[in-house]
């Protein structure tokens, strides 16, 4: 586990870099690094008032730019934090490479930057992590992460390598900062809507016992017994797979082709059929989990239904039967409790990353 370090400084050069999103947030925060007496000397020039001692802040005027806090974090680094605007940015940029500074484009924030309190970069790189995570399961692993990686780190050249299935541990627990994407697929009137609204604890679908009412896919971030979910009630159609009915109107066969793409891309499929219907086929291409759940079983019907042989779950979304069930059977297949228990490091990587996923450890 190895942390997006800052720049070398040495005795002649200055770095600074923007450590927070350009053009996002309305203060930005500039960090820059160096030998104490070139910082000083910088600080001194750019404000026309002394530094703050380490430790300390100090409200300033950035020469003609605009006003902000310096936070000197220790001796070798200080953080300006003017207006987040672009210009003021470049503009601040621009006057630092004047000084003298050289200005770094990093590709992120670096955890020792946004969390100078951090003990080391173990504990920093946590910080990030809890910070972006969705799902509250994710916060005592993450807490743990820099004691695991700490012994991971004294124990040298002794540490195991790393396999493929640590690496697809890491990507089932990737999960529970980056919320896994879940569709309920299923024939008109499967009760999907009705299931959304009753794991959401309110009205995210529109329910109605006419057929075809949802048009359009509804999507909410639902928490699954401590997993964040996004939840996808996808329109209902006899099948979902890759050719569309015949005889769907123009309108309808548009619904069915964007609920395919996106059944497509989902890490579980929760197939959901009432007793008297057919499971929904698997969209082409589809490589994600998938849960059978029959709905409706307070209906008279579901007793003898043959749904109920191959059906994962039993569920009814109008008594409650099976719910906590199949929201169990949800969380512990996109994020199995062995995976959650395992006392080896975790690899994280977070959503905000170039390609999606890319740790820095």
């Amino acid at each position: 586990m190895t942390a997006a370090a800052p720049p070398e400084a040495n005795a002649s050069t200055l770095h600074a870099r923007l450590v927070t999103p350009p053009g996002v947030g309305a203060i930005a925060i500039i960090a820059i690094e160096g030998e104490t007496s070139r910082l000083d000397a910088l600080l001194e020039n750019l404000a026309g008032a002394p530094p703050p001692r380490p430790g300390a802040l100090a409200w300033r005027r950035f020469a003609d730019v605009d006003d902000g806090v310096v936070a000197r974090i220790d001796a070798r680094r200080a953080w300006l934090t003017p207006h987040g605007g672009r210009r003021i940015v470049e503009r601040l940029r621009d006057l630092l490479v004047a000084a003298g500074a050289t200005w770094t484009r990093a590709e992120g924030d670096a955890p020792v930057d946004r969390h100078p309190e951090a003990a080391d970069r173990f504990e920093a790189e946590a910080l990030v992590a809890i910070s972006a995570a969705a799902s509250p399961l994710a916060i005592p692993l993450l807490l743990d992460q820099p004691r695991r990686w700490r012994a991971r780190a004294a124990s040298g050249k002794d540490a195991p390598n790393f396999t493929d299935e640590d690496r697809g541990r890491w990507r089932r627990l990737d999960r529970l900062i980056d919320p896994p994407r879940v569709c309920v697929v299923g024939a008109p009137n499967a009760g999907k809507s009705t299931l959304a609204n009753a794991l959401a604890g309110r009205d995210v679908s529109i329910a109605s016992p006419i057929a075809g009412t949802t048009r359009d896919f509804v999507s909410a971030r639902i928490d699954l017994a401590g997993l964040v979910v996004e939840w996808i009630d996808l329109p209902g159609f006899p099948e979902c797979a890759d050719a569309a009915p015949a005889g769907l109107e123009a309108s309808d066969r548009a619904a069915f082709e964007h609920a395919a793409r996106t059944a497509a891309t989902a890490d579980l499929l929760v197939m959901l059929a009432a007793p008297d219907q057919a499971w929904a086929a698997l969209p082409e291409g589809f490589a994600g989990e998938t849960i059978r759940a029959m709905s409706k079983v307070d209906l008279p019907a579901a007793a003898q239904s043959p749904r109920r042989q191959d059906a994962d779950r039993l569920v009814s979304a109008v008594t409650g039967e099976g719910v906590s069930d199949l929201v169990a059977c949800v969380r512990d297949t996109l994020v199995p409790p062995g995976d959650r228990r395992h006392r080896g490091p975790w690899r994280w990587t977070l959503p905000s990353s170039p390609d999606r996923h890319r740790s820095t450890r």
